[in-house]
Protein backbone atom coordinates (compact mmCIF):
# COMPACT_ATOMS: atom_id res chain seq x y z
CA UNK A 1 0.00 0.00 0.00
CA UNK A 2 2.55 2.49 1.07
CA UNK A 3 4.60 1.56 -2.78
CA UNK A 4 1.32 2.24 -4.25
CA UNK A 5 0.98 5.80 -2.63
CA UNK A 6 4.46 6.60 -3.36
CA UNK A 7 3.89 5.79 -6.72
CA UNK A 8 0.79 8.02 -7.34
CA UNK A 9 2.62 10.98 -5.48
CA UNK A 10 5.27 10.87 -7.94
CA UNK A 11 3.09 10.04 -10.67
CA UNK A 12 0.93 13.13 -9.37
CA UNK A 13 4.00 15.42 -8.72
CA UNK A 14 5.84 14.55 -12.22
CA UNK A 15 2.16 15.44 -14.14
CA UNK A 16 2.06 19.14 -11.84
CA UNK A 17 5.95 19.83 -12.87
CA UNK A 18 4.79 18.95 -16.58
CA UNK A 19 1.66 21.58 -16.30
CA UNK A 20 3.99 24.73 -16.51
CA UNK A 21 2.50 27.61 -17.45
CA UNK A 22 5.28 30.30 -17.62
CA UNK A 23 5.42 30.89 -21.29
CA UNK A 24 8.80 32.10 -21.15
CA UNK A 25 9.92 32.72 -24.75
CA UNK A 26 12.76 31.28 -25.93
CA UNK A 27 15.24 31.52 -28.66
CA UNK A 28 17.62 29.51 -30.30
CA UNK A 29 20.56 31.28 -33.12
CA UNK A 30 23.28 33.37 -32.48
CA UNK A 31 24.67 36.71 -32.88
CA UNK A 32 27.12 38.70 -34.59
CA UNK A 33 28.14 41.95 -33.59
CA UNK A 34 30.48 44.61 -35.59
CA UNK A 35 32.82 46.30 -32.83
CA UNK A 36 35.10 49.65 -32.94
CA UNK A 37 37.49 50.60 -30.39
CA UNK A 38 37.80 54.31 -30.81
CA UNK A 39 40.37 56.18 -28.85
CA UNK A 40 42.01 59.81 -29.39
CA UNK A 41 45.26 60.83 -31.16
CA UNK A 42 46.84 61.94 -28.12
CA UNK A 43 46.92 61.20 -24.38
CA UNK A 44 44.36 63.26 -21.56
CA UNK A 45 41.84 63.28 -19.62
CA UNK A 46 38.23 62.94 -20.92
CA UNK A 47 36.29 66.28 -20.46
CA UNK A 48 32.70 65.43 -22.04
CA UNK A 49 31.45 62.03 -23.51
CA UNK A 50 29.02 62.66 -25.70
CA UNK A 51 27.65 59.23 -26.49
CA UNK A 52 26.48 55.63 -24.15
CA UNK A 53 27.38 52.36 -25.05
CA UNK A 54 25.09 51.19 -27.73
CA UNK A 55 23.93 54.08 -28.84
CA UNK A 56 23.97 54.65 -32.22
CA UNK A 57 26.25 57.84 -33.23
CA UNK A 58 25.97 59.44 -36.71
CA UNK A 59 29.09 59.13 -38.91
CA UNK A 60 31.72 62.38 -37.95
CA UNK A 61 29.60 62.94 -34.99
CA UNK A 62 32.09 63.70 -31.61
CA UNK A 63 32.14 61.14 -29.45
CA UNK A 64 33.91 62.69 -26.43
CA UNK A 65 36.26 66.15 -25.69
CA UNK A 66 39.29 65.65 -23.90
CA UNK A 67 40.28 68.26 -21.31
CA UNK A 68 42.68 70.74 -22.94
CA UNK A 69 44.92 71.49 -19.76
CA UNK A 70 47.26 69.14 -20.77
CA UNK A 71 47.88 70.29 -24.72
CA UNK A 72 47.97 73.67 -23.54
CA UNK A 73 50.68 72.71 -21.05
CA UNK A 74 52.95 71.65 -23.18
CA UNK A 75 52.31 74.12 -25.85
CA UNK A 76 53.39 77.01 -23.41
CA UNK A 77 56.34 74.58 -22.47
CA UNK A 78 57.37 74.55 -25.94
CA UNK A 79 57.28 78.03 -26.13
CA UNK A 80 59.57 79.04 -23.22
CA UNK A 81 62.08 76.88 -25.34
CA UNK A 82 61.73 78.15 -28.61
CA UNK A 83 65.78 77.46 -29.88
CA UNK A 84 66.12 73.73 -28.03
CA UNK A 85 64.58 72.27 -31.32
CA UNK A 86 67.05 73.80 -33.48
CA UNK A 87 70.31 73.51 -30.86
CA UNK A 88 70.28 69.43 -31.34
CA UNK A 89 70.22 70.02 -35.44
Amino acid sequence: MNATRLALALLASLMLAACNTGNVPTFQGWIEAELIFVGPDETGRIETLSVREGEAVAQGAPLFTLDADLQQAEVAQNRSYPNLGRAAG
